[in-house]
């Protein structure tokens, strides 16, 4: 979703979009940054942003963000497909086999 400075409002699917991605992101296989203290993503949640905190000092920020009024957050258990989804495609970059080097 795209929203331009005159307040108009864009969508298109990921699938539009996958021709402009760099091309490292054919050869990484994590769909989530594992390695982040923080991660985002709009996946299966209309009007939400999933957050998974992975770290003591992700989640103080998180944290600190929610009690300064930066974040609202709600429990991932209301939406339990949503994780499930991003398990899925977690699983599935990590499946897919590496493109011809150019």
């Amino acid at each position: 979703m795209i929203k331009t400075k005159e307040d108009k409002e864009f969508e298109f699917s990921l699938k539009e979009f996958r021709k402009y991605a760099r091309p490292a992101c054919e050869y990484c296989k994590d769909y989530s940054a594992e390695l982040a203290d923080i991660g985002l993503g709009g996946i299966g949640l209309s009007g939400w942003t999933m957050t998974v905190t992975r770290t003591e000092e992700g989640q103080r920020m998180v944290d600190n963000a929610v009690r300064d009024g930066y974040l609202e957050t709600r429990s991932i258990g209301d939406a339990p497909d949503a994780l499930e989804l991003l398990k899925k495609l977690c699983n599935k970059k990590k499946m897919r086999p590496f493109t011809m080097l150019r």
